[in-house]
Order: structure tokens, then sequence, then C-alpha cells
């Protein structure tokens, strides 16, 4: 089942990833690049998983906007899917922290982002309205910003 719809929440992650893409640079030497931003539509899978778990399909029920995302992280392909819902800055912490997952799991034991003097990965604080890649170890300390809110559509 496809429409048009979906096609409208495209332009919006694409800014996003093209945000987390950016906050990326100064935090790792592996090479990234999305290739692929696509509409998906989910909506039958959904429905076969509610059913599958002896519930019921309520066919009114609005479904966010979803997008399949594809991209390479050092010659390593990466896949995640993105979804239209929430604030701007829990999209764009959700977005940062699924993309620094799918990208350690393409690249093995390498940690993802590299946190800057340690062996371990950065990780994702959101300080609404603002979300940064963080120290685990120094919580508090910004290392980069990811996004700010206040500045997106």
């Amino acid at each position: 089942m496809s429409s048009s719809a979906p096609a409208g929440f495209v332009p919006q992650a694409q800014r996003l990833l093209q945000e987390v893409l950016q906050s990326l640079r100064g935090l790792t030497p592996v090479p990234l690049e999305i290739t692929s931003v696509e509409p998906f539509d989910g909506t039958e899978e959904q429905r076969v998983a509610i059913r599958a778990l002896g519930l019921p399909v309520d066919p009114d029920v609005p479904r966010p906007q979803e997008v399949s995302v594809t991209g390479r992280a050092g010659g390593e392909e990466f896949q995640f899917f993105l979804l239209d819902r929430d604030t701007p800055d829990v999209r764009a912490a959700t977005c940062a922290n699924t993309m620094a997952d799918a990208v350690q799991e393409a690249l093995g034991p390498l940690p993802f982002p590299t946190c800057p003097g340690h062996f371990h990965p950065a990780v994702v604080e959101h300080r609404a309205p603002r979300v940064y890649w963080c120290c685990p170890t120094a919580r508090g300390t910004a290392l980069v910003a990811i996004a700010d809110s206040t500045d997106s559509p």
C-alpha cells in the first residue's frame, strides 16, 4: 500500500540528516554519506504485527509518516527508519541515536561517534530544545550541538 503523502516528510528528514551529519564531522574520521531517503509505508507490516499480538486493528488511527534511510560509513552500508512524530528536538535526538546505532552496527567494534580523548563513543543528550553529542563519563559536557529546534521549521 503506497501513496504520495509520505513523500511530504522526505525533505524534512533530509534536512535533519544533514544536521546530524554536520555535527558528526568533528567527532569521527569515518567518511559518512546518506545515499537514499525514501518514503516507506509500513502500514501493512504494522497491521500484521498488531494482528499477531491479537490486538484489534483500527483503520482510522493515523500512522506517522516514515522514511527509510540508507547510507555508507567508511565503505560499509547502513540502514534505519525515521518516523515523523514528536517535537523537532525529539526527532533530532531520535535520528542521531538511530543513525549512531546503525553506523556502529555497520562498523563493528570501532566506537562511533568517537568521544575525543576516550575509547568510548559519544552519546546523544537531549536538553530541550537542543540536542548534543556528549561524553558519557562527563555528563553535562557537550561536545557538539546536533540540532536546536528553535532554529528548525
